[in-house]
């Protein structure tokens, strides 16, 4: 690795797939993002390696009344921007 760009979203993929003036074409590009962005990746397959077209990630919490709110909702708002929101479950038992 010789340089790293600090960049992200559907533009990010773009630029790096296709370079700009002042980032290069590169080979590969990985890394998750939202929605869009597996969609850019998916058109951009075969002009630049990808990872992977992952799905939205499914995540359950099932906690107590132990839990701490704060962590239980961080937990869940890190998974929310992976797709709808509707595959974001909270159980309390």
């Amino acid at each position: 690795m010789k340089e790293i760009y600090a960049v992200g979203g559907v533009q990010a993929i773009a630029a790096l797939a296709l370079g700009t003036d002042s980032i290069p074409a590169v080979d590969k590009v990985f890394g998750p993002g939202n929605a869009y962005v597996t969609e850019a990746k998916r058109q951009l397959f075969g002009v630049v390696g990808i990872d992977l077209l992952p799905g939205p990630s499914e995540v359950m919490i099932i906690a107590d009344r132990t839990a701490k709110p704060a962590w239980v909702a961080a937990d869940l708002c890190a998974q929310a921007e992976h797709g709808s929101g509707k595959e974001k479950l909270y159980l309390v038992a």
